[in-house]
């Protein structure tokens, strides 16, 4: 993917942070390795551009340059809604 590209379709931390998202997945570019990582981003400015930060990082299990990153929402998406059995028991209830 040309870098043109890659910025146009990635989103900057800021945006990240305001759908409440602060963590990034961070895979190692190395078939032969497959190491990841979760890793906070609050310590970095909000108009950083999320998936060009993996040109950078270095992995600490092979040592190789490049990283795929993606916000982790995980946090929010693995979530179960404290009112769903709530929910659930009055929907039984109707019948």
């Amino acid at each position: 993917m040309s870098r043109a590209r890659d910025q146009s379709t990635s989103i900057t931390l800021g945006q990240m942070h305001s759908l409440g998202c602060r963590d990034l997945l961070v895979y190692c570019r190395s078939v032969e390795c497959n190491h990841s990582i979760t890793m906070n981003a609050d310590h970095l400015p909000d108009d950083t551009l999320v998936r060009p930060l993996g040109d950078r990082m270095v992995c600490t299990k092979c040592g190789r340059t490049g990283a795929e990153v993606r916000p982790d929402y995980s946090p929010h998406t693995n979530r179960i809604n404290p009112d769903a059995h709530e929910l659930t028991r009055r929907w039984r209830e109707r019948g």
